[in-house]
């Protein structure tokens, strides 16, 4: 086998395989994103299901084919196969694998978190150190993948400005949602504004994501309303979220989102992580878990977020570059695309 090098004027062609998780799409997109700007590659998306029974077995019970996936998610993964494959999630791992079997191993075929199954098969798994793998294959980072570039952060700044054109510190609460172990409600969000705004925030700005309840929403709305110093996101409205990066003085982010408090401390803003209560039954589970634990130690020991104390906190935090050092990690691997054999050719079809 012989490596022959990326050659003048070639395009990288990254597929982005997703699911129903949107942190996880996210992660994805911003690695395919930080490509297509450093090499010039191009990016298609992909959304892909697996089929009875696989959806329902674990990754290590699922074989390395693409007849796994469902017959009208298969019409699409066609030759010409993508120099690289970008999944992340147990889901998609073994698809993003059979992808990488069907060009004849030219695919590079990285995963973002643990597969859980295969994991020598990848050419990279990039994953926060909480995940606690390792392997030559590994490339270590702290938090989630996030790149909101400047283009967006200009857009969400012109659509914000006349909302947050008042006296600071200007304060965004990012919601996420529940989940397995915790839960969401009015008090977990409206108790923690009034502290900020008792202890000096200037107006504090509270940002739904696609998890938030409905419910608990609706209650904030009404919790603030006709309040100044308090703007609730309304589902008629436009995402304010970049807006509200590019134009926060801090950052509150409640501990179940990993995704948003890793892009907030991407751009250098200090983070507070606001706690949840656990769900019911999930105390001990969390306990004996340490993977989130983890992560939030991490993120504090290295100056990027701070638990909440019960009081509005703005410090000077170190930026998170967590795609400089995957970038960093793929970078011999991409050096070397595209991998062809004399013998047979270039493998990947088209």
């Amino acid at each position: 086998m012989s490596i022959r090098p990326q050659g003048r004027g070639a395009v990288l062609r990254v597929w982005v395989l997703y699911d129903h998780k949107i942190g996880s799409k996210n992660q994805c997109l911003a690695l395919a994103e930080a490509l297509r700007r450093q090499r010039g590659a191009s990016v298609e998306t992909k959304s892909v299901k697996l089929a009875w029974p696989w959806r329902w077995l674990a990754p290590s019970m699922q074989p390395l084919r693409l007849g796994i996936v469902c017959a009208d998610v298969r019409a699409h993964l066609t030759p010409p196969w993508p120099d690289v494959v970008i999944a992340s999630g147990s889901k998609l791992a073994v698809p993003a694998l059979a992808i990488k079997a069907a060009s004849g191993m030219q695919t590079l075929a990285i995963q973002i978190l643990d597969p859980q199954a295969y994991r020598r098969r990848f050419d990279a798994i990039i994953t926060p150190q909480h995940d606690r793998l390792s392997g030559d294959n590994v490339i270590t980072i702290l938090g989630a993948l996030a790149d909101v570039d400047q283009a967006r952060l200009a857009e969400g700044r012109a659509l914000m400005q006349p909302s947050m054109s008042g006296a600071g510190p200007h304060v965004s609460v990012m919601i996420g949602g529940p989940n397995k172990e915790f839960d969401l409600d009015l008090a977990s969000i409206a108790e923690p504004v009034d502290q900020l705004l008792a202890s000096g925030a200037g107006r504090v700005y509270l940002c739904s994501s696609p998890r938030s309840p409905a419910a608990v929403m609706q209650q904030l709305h009404e919790r603030f309303s006709g309040r100044s110093d308090v703007w609730v996101r309304q589902d008629h409205q436009p995402n304010p979220y970049t807006g509200l990066l590019a134009l926060s003085d801090l950052v509150c982010v409640t501990q179940d989102s990993v995704n948003m408090m890793s892009e907030a401390a991407r751009l250098g803003l200090p983070v507070i992580s606001l706690p949840l209560p656990a769900k019911r039954g999930a105390a001990r589970l969390i306990r004996r878990r340490s993977k989130f634990a983890a992560f939030h130690a991490a993120m504090q020991q290295a100056g990027h977020v701070r638990p909440w104390s019960g009081q509005m906190e703005v410090w000077q935090a170190p930026r998170l570059d967590d795609m400089a050092t995957a970038l960093q990690g793929l970078d011999p691997l991409l050096r070397a695309w595209p991998v062809q054999d004399p013998a047979v050719g270039d493998k990947r079809g088209g």
